[in-house]
């Protein structure tokens, strides 16, 4: 099933086009949440590095026929993925590189060059499994150095963080996992539910009394 979703061209194009004009990150959370093909999308695409994207070739080949680089579609979904939890790896990319928020393109480049050399798989002494560290260095960098996708993903970081807040505000995250939330729906059916069962009950009640009330006054009035 999941790899149908990733050879489906028209789903594919409407989910490159409706997400490159969301304004904002709740626009994003929304809109993703509406289809369960969406999520997987979003976290497949989020957590590439880790599973490799060979499986998302279609999906870049539309992106590029539409305009829009991958990298930046994933940068926006990364917020959108943590909101959900569905990120298996969420470093930070300037934690990631050991740079501050306002480090300059040669101190993040000679940072880089410095832990590439400790977790490269050729000359790394430990190698984490499919050189997975080295790749989301690489990521780090390239995000990072770019003026455009630094801009785009420090944005994200901060609607990230005011998305975390307004969450919190209602009490937590976890409300915007799709599982708690399809039981939160349930529930609210349940009691709805109840409520309809209770006003028809009230309201069947109501009726009984006028009529005993009206057959009443007809048997007295004889």
């Amino acid at each position: 099933m999941t790899e149908d979703i990733f050879k489906d061209k028209n789903l594919l194009t409407r989910f490159v086009r409706k997400l490159r004009f969301l304004p904002d990150t709740p626009a994003l959370i929304q809109f993703v949440a509406g289809d369960e093909a969406y999520l997987t999308l979003c976290s497949r695409i989020v957590n590439a590095s880790a599973h490799g994207c060979q499986d998302l070739q279609l999906l870049k080949d539309i992106c590029l026929k539409q305009e829009f680089d991958f990298q930046v579609l994933k940068e926006k979904l990364i917020p959108v993925a943590r909101a959900f939890d569905l990120t298996e790896d969420e470093s930070d990319y300037y934690e990631l590189l050991g740079v501050s928020r306002d480090a300059d393109p040669d101190e993040i480049k000679k940072t880089f060059r410095k832990k590439v050399i400790e977790v490269h798989p050729d000359t790394g002494d430990q190698i984490s499994d499919s050189g997975r560290e080295f790749i989301n260095l690489q990521t780090a960098y390239q995000t990072l150095c770019d003026p455009f996708l630094r801009q785009q993903y420090n944005k994200n970081l901060h609607d990230e963080n005011l998305w975390k807040e307004k969450a919190n505000h209602n009490h937590g995250l976890h409300r915007l996992n799709p599982r708690n939330s399809q039981k939160i729906n349930q529930n609210k059916s349940a009691k709805n539910k109840i409520f309809y069962q209770l006003g028809g009950l009230f309201l069947f009640l109501i009726i009984a009394v006028f009529i005993f009330d009206f057959l009443y006054q007809q048997n007295s009035s004889f």
